[in-house]
């Protein structure tokens, strides 16, 4: 069974008209590299140039180098521990063009990635050789760089890699796999500085075999099982059913996208997550809702530690503006809530905000894996209530009108046990009423399953707990309340 974990971030906020520089409707005069610098086949050792990817004339892609001497653009400068990095530390840092230049394509766009290789004295550096989106993370070649970086670096070593080329607007959606990942887009005229920083993440990786090859063997299917297998058959999904992972690198790579057309370019840019999955689509915005879908093996190689990884999620100023937000702490805290689904079941997790001068960056609580999908979800609510207690209470079934929330009426949850019907599902609160405004926290035991706020009983006769906690609020205790289910 397809194994996924959804973490949702809820907007407490009506959403406001948008911001004017959404009125585009082809794609911006960007700076052509093409143009700008020399072909591979002609350029000199340490300029960047660019080569056109065989078989795709459609496909343009620039290299860049260190920015040493002249070379000062399309170029990179990194440090580790605020340090120049090691010299066996090198970087694959790319750009891409898409059919930039055809307003008739949706998605075309300009690609950014950067890929971290340790080449030990016996290996030897590929400038061109990386591994994209949907493929495994992996060594370079036999004898190129490894993307295991442990034999330099540890978990607590600060890498920053400054990146520097000309382009006419911000990157819409970025993700960096690092552990404590931050991103930093600085626009002047047409020069674009990104910033990119954190500590090396651990990445658990499945075998080989078990890898989904997404060239060969794509399908939006959602009835495969794919046992036993990893990776990103679709653009719709993400699956890892491995359960032990078969190694566990320290790696560092980031990726970014720039649409250059209506409706993907209209987004306010930079969005960006920092992770530690194995896969990832990019973030993605709909219907006032952000949805960024990660996937990776539940153990760690020794097969008992859980494969687990810090979230963060960046939310610039022009899209809080653009949802309503108040850019402070008790305005993030008012419209901003995060929960986690797994297996169809959601629940509310705790967060924190750090203020930037250039938007606000969400932090969650330690996330465990398969397949976790980051959303942000406008909903609204009573003002005098945090975005998390309003959120909780509309996943429990509450009803949510324009400004105040009105919790559905249910009966005191004295008796020790209730009855439900085989194959039904029952509101949480209808079986347990939550009490003040404490963080609730709902468990069931036995055949009972919770799903979408509800209890959802087996098709046969059982007996289950269900058990909700709620945290301590101001002066109002902790507290938790559990029951025994009957189903008949």
């Amino acid at each position: 069974m397809l194994k996924r974990l959804v973490l949702v971030i809820a907007l407490s906020v009506p959403v406001t008209s948008m911001v004017s520089a959404s009125t585009s409707h082809a794609a911006d005069a960007i700076p052509e590299y093409t143009e700008l610098l020399r072909d591979c086949s002609v350029a000199v050792t340490g300029e960047p140039c660019y080569v056109t990817e065989a078989g795709r004339d459609d496909l343009n892609v620039a290299t860049f180098p260190e920015c040493v001497g002249a070379v000062t653009n399309y170029c990179y400068i990194a440090t580790v521990d605020d340090q120049p990095a090691p010299s066996s530390l090198k970087f694959v840092v790319r750009l891409t063009s898409w059919k930039t230049h055809d307003p008739t394509v949706e998605n075309a766009q300009y690609g950014f990635n950067i890929n971290a290789f340790y080449v030990p004295p016996s290996r030897t550096f590929e400038t061109f050789s990386y591994f994209d989106w949907g493929r495994k993370p992996q060594d370079q070649s036999a004898t190129g760089g490894l993307v295991d970086l442990s034999a330099i670096l540890s978990k607590t070593s600060k890498i920053k890699v400054e990146i520097r080329y000309k382009t006419s607007k911000m990157p819409q959606y970025s993700v960096v796999v690092a552990d404590q990942g931050k991103m930093d887009f600085s626009l002047s005229g047409q020069d674009l500085v990104t910033v990119i920083e954190g500590h090396p993440a651990r990445v658990a990786l499945e075998s080989d075999a078990q890898h989904i090859n997404f060239d060969t063997e794509k399908s939006d299917d959602t009835s495969l099982l794919w046992t036993n297998r990893c990776g990103i058959p679709s653009m719709q999904f993400v699956v890892c059913n491995v359960t032990t992972a078969e190694s566990a690198p320290l790696v560092f790579y980031a990726r970014s996208s720039t649409f250059v057309n209506s409706p993907a370019a209209d987004v306010p840019g930079p969005i960006w997550v920092s992770t530690n999955a194995t896969y990832f689509h990019f973030p993605s915005l709909s219907n006032r809702q952000l949805e960024i879908k990660t996937t990776a093996p539940h153990f760690l190689p020794d097969g008992t530690t859980l494969n687990t990884g810090s979230f963060t999620a960046f939310l610039p100023n022009k899209l809080l503006e653009q949802w309503g937000i108040t850019k402070t702490e008790a305005g993030l805290n008012s419209s901003l809530a995060a929960s986690v689904k797994k297996a169809d079941v959601e629940t509310v997790v705790e967060r924190s905000f750090v203020i930037s001068d250039l938007g606000a960056t969400i932090v969650f609580p330690s996330i465990g894996y398969s397949s976790p999908v980051v959303k942000v979800t406008a909903v609204t609510g009573n003002g005098s209530q945090s975005a998390n207690q309003v959120y909780s209470q509309l996943l429990a079934g509450a009803k949510v009108g324009s400004n105040t929330v009105t919790t559905t009426t249910v009966p005191a949850a004295n008796s020790s046990s209730k009855t439900v019907k085989k194959g039904s599902s029952t509101f949480l609160v209808a079986l347990i009423k939550t009490v003040g405004k404490g963080f609730p926290t709902w468990k069931a035991t036995g055949l009972c399953k919770i799903r979408l706020g509800k209890l959802v009983a087996p098709t046969k006769a059982a007996t289950c707990t269900l058990t909700l906690t709620q945290a301590k609020y101001k002066t109002t205790p902790k507290r938790t309340k559990k029951i025994t289910v009957k189903v008949k």
